[in-house]
C-alpha cells in the first residue's frame, strides 16, 4: 500500500503542478472581482498539498498494513447520483440541482434526519451560489433564467 501511495502522491503532485500552469496560462483578466483562474490554482495548490501529504505518510513506517475492501453496494449509488448531477447541471439551474445532489447524497451517507438534509441541502447551495456570483463574480450555469 506504501508504494501505491507514493506513486499516487507523486501523481497528484505532478497533475496538480500542471494544471497550476496551464490555469494561470488561460487567464482572462477581470475588471471586477477575482481572475477566471484564481479559483482553479488555489485548487491545485490544495491538491499538490495533498499529494506532498500523501508522499510524506506513505514514507512513514509507522503505517499500517490495511487491507482496504470496497463496498459496492454502497459505493454504486453515490456514484450514481453523481453521474446524474454531472447530466442534469448544465439543463437546470445550479441551485435547483444542488438541492437535489444535496439531499440525496446526505441521505446515501446516512443522515436520517429530514429536516437536517432540507436545512442543508437548501443553505448550502444557495450560499454557494451567492458566494461565487457576487463575491468572486464568477458565474454559475443558470437555467430557467433565475
Amino acid at each position: 500500500m506504501k508504494k501505491v501511495d507514493r506513486i499516487s502522491g507523486i501523481v497528484l503532485v505532478i497533475f496538480s503542478i500542471i494544471g497550476f500552469v496551464y490555469a494561470k496560462a488561460t487567464s482572462t483578466p477581470s475588471t471586477v472581482g477575482l481572475a477566471s483562474n484564481t479559483y482553479p490554482q488555489f485548487l491545485f495548490i490544495c491538491l499538490a498539498i495533498c499529494g506532498v501529504v500523501l508522499v510524506a505518510t506513505s514514507l512513514s513506517k509507522d503505517m499500517e498494513k490495511a487491507e482496504i475492501k470496497t463496498n459496492w453496494r454502497a459505493l454504486l449509488p453515490v456514484v450514481g447520483v453523481l453521474l446524474v448531477y454531472v447530466l442534469i447541471f448544465d439543463h437546470v439551474h445550479f441551485i435547483a440541482s444542488s438541492i437535489i445532489f444535496t439531499g440525496l447524497e446526505m441521505y446515501l451517507f446516512g443522515e436520517k434526519r429530514w429536516k437536517v438534509i432540507a436545512l442543508v441541502s437548501i443553505i448550502a447551495p444557495v450560499t454557494i451560489y451567492f458566494l461565487f456570483t457576487q463575491v468572486f463574480s464568477i458565474m454559475l450555469p443558470s437555467s430557467f433564467g433565475w
